[in-house]
């Protein structure tokens, strides 16, 4: 695909997710609702939920049932693939329908979502946010972020405020045949021990990736970039892959990537990738928590070992949350906020556990009776205080598919790492200079 139809291609995209210096209605605009997380007294009343097909919405789906009993107001789940919930929950708020009360949002569309007022603040009904959430996934749901670059149009005194809850704690681990390898202490190391370790000859591979074209991509790529101290964009929102750190990052990668290039066909998802290490087709790969209890129904196997993802400079994994919110086309907010409060307590994610969703609450994830039955939890606690968010800007969908075009030709051989990081950081720059962000 030449540059200029990447482009053309990247722009039509953003006519879907926006960005941030499009018009939009404000929370603003919305008048304040009554501080309140009790139960409504409005009867018969129906809240209707846009959530995402899968294990992800398990937990939605159990806190919705007992809602229903306790209150007897009706909850009515819609639930999308992973693209088609995007497309419904940003026609739903740029078309003004109010088809929705709650959606469930991935963390990486959090940017369009907040940053063009299409969520209402959860200020509007006076909530202080509760220390037991953890923080790192609390600031997923504030607006501006709490770190790292924002957006050249947003003020830079304009405080963070939070617009959504973390409801599914999903995030990037590790896990591997303790069978066949001792644990690595970095990645060269890593990627020593599971080339000795493996059979290729007898369908044994050293390393899972996950090679399937944009996000998944992209994400196994993050972790590498960030163990070896790479970042995608500066703190003014200049693409920095060209550095060396970046440019190791994927070489390594790609090395040990290439070693299983045989059997890539079955890397193409990182559940794919975590269910090849449980079948005995590679010795290691990442895993995600709501795959642990998918593959293996949270009964880690005893030749198996969870841990955060090795390190080379640091160590970093990805975030991936799943969060709910309320849009400002919301036909009864109160009532949605009161049904959040009850999705994300704690009785509410201890019984989502069970049903194979990753908490973001310290209570839960030190929960007795839960690390007794599922070890990995305190893992996936562990990971989470030391991840790392997608840069946040609603940009981000757009850069997402730059990159992952040029890890995919790099993987596949048909250009050098080098080449591969010098293309995206061309091509990014286009993107983010044509959306506003150099003077």
């Amino acid at each position: 695909m030449s540059h200029r139809t990447l482009f053309l291609c990247l722009c039509l995209f953003g006519l879907l997710v926006g960005t941030a210096c499009q018009q939009a209605p404000t929370a603003a605009d919305q008048p304040l609702i009554a501080p309140t997380a009790e139960v409504s007294t409005v009867t018969p009343l129906t809240l209707y939920i846009a959530s995402r097909q899968g294990n992800i919405s398990k937990g939605l789906v159990l806190a919705a049932e007992r809602w229903e009993a306790q209150t007897g107001i009706n909850i009515e789940i819609e639930e999308y693939a992973y693209t088609y919930l995007q497309e419904q929950i940003f026609i739903d708020v740029q078309r003004n329908t109010s088809k929705y009360d709650v959606i469930l949002i991935d963390d990486p569309w959090f940017p369009s979502l907040a940053g063009n007022g299409y969520l209402v603040p959860l200020s509007a009904f006076s909530y202080a946010a509760d220390p037991d959430f953890l923080q790192r996934s609390l600031e997923l749901g504030m607006w501006p972020p709490p770190e790292g670059p924002r957006h050249p149009y947003l003020d830079p005194r304009k405080r963070s405020e939070l617009y959504a809850l973390p409801l599914v704690g999903n995030v990037q681990m590790f896990w591997y045949r303790n069978d066949l390898i001792d644990p690595p202490t970095d990645l060269t190391e890593m990627a020593a021990v599971l080339n000795e370790a493996a059979d290729i000859p007898s369908g044994l591979y050293p390393y899972a990736y996950t090679g399937g074209a944009g996000n998944p991509v992209v994400t196994e790529f993050s972790a590498w970039n960030w163990a070896y101290g790479g970042e995608i964009f500066d703190q003014n929102w200049r693409v920095v892959l060209d550095q060396p750190a970046s440019i190791r990052a994927l070489t390594d990668m790609v090395s040990l990537a290439q070693t299983s290039l045989p059997a890539s066909t079955l890397f193409r998802s990182s559940r794919d990738a975590g269910e090849a290490v449980l079948q005995g087709k590679a010795i290691a790969s990442m895993i995600w928590p709501s795959h642990i209890t998918e593959l293996s129904q949270g009964q880690v196997p005893a030749n198996m070992t969870i841990t955060t993802f090795p390190g080379e400079v640091t160590s970093a994994s990805q975030m991936g949350h799943w969060l709910l919110a309320v849009p400002v086309t919301a036909p009864h907010k109160q009532e949605a906020f009161n049904f959040i409060m009850w999705a994300t307590s704690p009785e509410m994610m201890k019984a989502a556990v069970y049903e194979g969703v990753a908490p973001t609450r310290h209570s839960v994830f030190q929960d007795a009776e839960l690390t007794s039955r599922y070890p990995w939890i305190l893992t996936a606690e562990e990971s989470i205080q030391n991840a790392r968010w997608r840069p946040r800007t609603p940009e981000w969908p757009s850069v997402e598919y730059i990159l992952g075009n040029y890890l995919n030709q790099a993987l596949d051989g048909h250009i050098t790492p080098e080449e591969a990081l010098l293309s995206a950081k061309a091509d990014i720059e286009r993107l983010m200079e044509a959306a506003g962000y150099y003077d």
